[in-house]
């Protein structure tokens, strides 16, 4: 499963707190340490040009009379304001193509057909002249939409491609769904523009006839809408090349070829378009609502080179394992894309992990081991039959992803104590066992070399609870020295037990007994603990974990489940 994403100038402006070039760094960091391979980039906000467009009117984000008509997330004082950048001094998308770029990061345009969609064309020159806009029946024009039947209009969005595709993008998004909140089919659910002028007069020269004689379902009718907007979209097409990307974003619990009159059918069975990702205007993020969409999507293209993505929409948020359960009904019907709407969310909804283990083949998709309950200590053979897992992951250190100190653990539940042995193998740094008698906290390490600081190091992490909130952490390394910490107390004089074997020099093994009394919880049966192991590697700098992990610190929103059989 790839997961894609998308994002705008104002995600790394409000939600990573640096603007600029600097701001747009620290958003594709979380990118790349995601593992995220494309992002759609938008080049457009209200009509507005987010990069020194010579054909377009430009975002001036500090521009408050162009603001004005659009909602400004608290007000021209609020600290939004001072993030908002002048385009017309320098050039967010070239920096955003040359920042992903040296980060192996594709990224595609992200254009809306529409000039907005969130109340008003707002400052674009183009906008604002009635006739391009789109006509419904009465005569109406809608603000922030545009005709693509109409030469200039079509001349216009030929000339912006062209200096977007100058800045060297990988590909092209086009977005249908947004369609400056304006509704495209009434009731009915059929197509309720093309009423212009010129498109009438064209109509009727082919075919005899006015449209305003017809049903808005006539099979003619919409035949011949349909025909003119996917000949820009296949227009788009020749001007991006066969080897630049081209998807679209449209809506789907609806008839495209009816409610948009957009011929998914058509131009997935040419070949035109690559990518068809769901955009559903209820901000559904459910499991059966994203394998639904695609289901949905799936029916209207027809091109075995065309591919439907899934969407997960966050703008309401998600939680992490609301999110994995999202995918997985995704991943269920043999879907290998996703879009996560937007990429702000990775930082804000604690995606980062949850994306990055996906990419990893990490094991999220069962976040539970099954623990064996003894009603004795267990014994070598329990040990030589309980179930060894491995396959760590890097959580800090070499720019790697599978840890290089090879690491295995077992868990078994005793009567009295939770029993885990952890078997680390690998070159091991020596330090005298004297150094390593004087624990200090960790103010204290900052002032002065502590050498527990540079122990091989196990760790044992456990929430009962199964909050995501707290834990208990229980720490041994190489020499016998110990440590153990509740989440809020990092110094917490537990009752454990500990002990090392070290078999050879390249390995060792600890062995954690974990009274239920100090754990503070006894299992039972079919009662799940969260829990995580981790692995400190002092010769190779690397820290592992066993539940994939993205977090600087210790965070339990990201580990995994034991269940007691």
């Amino acid at each position: 499963m790839k997961i894609y994403t998308i994002s705008t100038l104002h995600d790394w402006a409000h939600f990573t707190g640096a603007a600029g070039a600097i701001g747009i760094e620290r958003i594709f960091d979380l990118m790349a340490i995601a593992g995220i391979e494309r992002v759609y980039w938008r080049v457009f906000e209200g009509g507005l040009a987010t990069y020194p467009s010579k054909i377009a009117t430009v975002f001036r984000g500090r521009d408050v009379q162009a603001w004005q008509n659009i909602g400004d997330g608290g007000g021209t004082k609020s600290e939004q304001w001072a993030w908002r950048e002048d385009c017309t001094t320098w050039d967010p998308l070239a920096t955003a193509v040359e920042i992903a770029h040296r980060r192996g990061i594709e990224l595609c345009a992200w254009w809306t057909v529409c000039e907005e969609d969130h109340g008003g064309h707002v400052g674009s020159g183009f906008g604002r002249q009635k006739e391009y806009r789109l006509h419904d029946r009465e005569g109406k024009d809608y603000p922030g939409t545009v005709e693509l039947f109409l030469p200039e209009v079509r001349d216009y969005r030929m000339a912006v491609l062209k200096e977007i595709l100058e800045r060297k993008v990988d590909g092209l998004l086009i977005d249908f769904a947004r369609n400056n909140a304006t509704p495209s089919a009434g009731a009915d659910g059929i197509h309720r523009f093309g009423y212009n002028q010129p498109v009438r007069e064209a109509y009727a020269k082919r075919y005899g006839d006015d449209p305003l004689n017809l049903d808005a379902d006539d099979k003619t009718w919409l035949t011949f809408k349909n025909e003119y907007r996917a000949d820009f979209v296949r227009q788009v097409r020749r001007q991006l090349g066969r080897d630049r990307h081209l998807a679209l974003m449209t809506i789907p619990h609806v008839d495209n070829y009816r409610w948009l009159c957009l011929d998914l059918e058509a131009l997935s069975a040419d070949g035109t378009v690559d990518l068809v990702m769901p955009f559903a205007m209820t901000y559904c993020n459910s499991p059966e609502s994203t394998a639904e969409h695609v289901m949905q999507l799936r029916s209207q293209t027809k091109g075995r080179h065309t591919r439907v993505a899934a969407g997960v929409q966050t703008y309401w948020g998600i939680t992490p394992d609301a999110y994995d359960a999202a995918i997985n009904a995704a991943d269920d019907i043999g879907v290998k894309e996703t879009v996560l709407y937007e990429a702000d969310m990775l930082s804000r909804m604690n995606l980062m992990t949850p994306t990055r283990a996906r990419h990893l083949k990490a094991p999220r998709r069962d976040r539970a081991i099954d623990v064996r309950m003894l009603g004795r200590n267990p014994t070598a053979r329990d040990w030589a039959n309980a179930e060894v897992h491995r396959n760590f992951f890097v959580v800090t250190g070499p720019d790697r992803a599978k840890a290089k100190a090879k690491t295995g653990f077992q868990v078994i539940a005793g009567p009295k104590a939770l029993h885990v042995r952890m078997t680390c193998n690998g070159k091991q740094v020596d330090i005298p066992a004297s150094l390593l008698e004087d624990k200090r906290s960790y103010l204290e390490w900052i002032a002065g070399r502590n050498f527990w600081m540079f122990s091989d190091k196990a760790h044992v992490l456990l929430d009962p609870a199964v909050a995501r909130q707290d834990f208990v952490h229980f720490s041994g390394d190489r020499h016998n020295e110990t440590w153990a910490e509740k989440r809020f107390l990092n110094s917490w004089p537990a009752k454990w037990t500990y002990r090392v074997d070290c078999v050879s020099t390249r390995q060792w093994i600890a062995e954690f007994q974990l009274p239920y009394t100090t754990i503070g919880a006894k299992p039972g049966a079919g009662q799940q603990w969260s829990f995580q192991i981790v692995r400190e590697h002092a010769a190779e700098r690397e820290v592992s974990s066993w539940f994939v992990s993205t977090a600087y610190g210790v965070d339990p929103a990201e580990w995994g489940e034991m269940t007691f059989v």
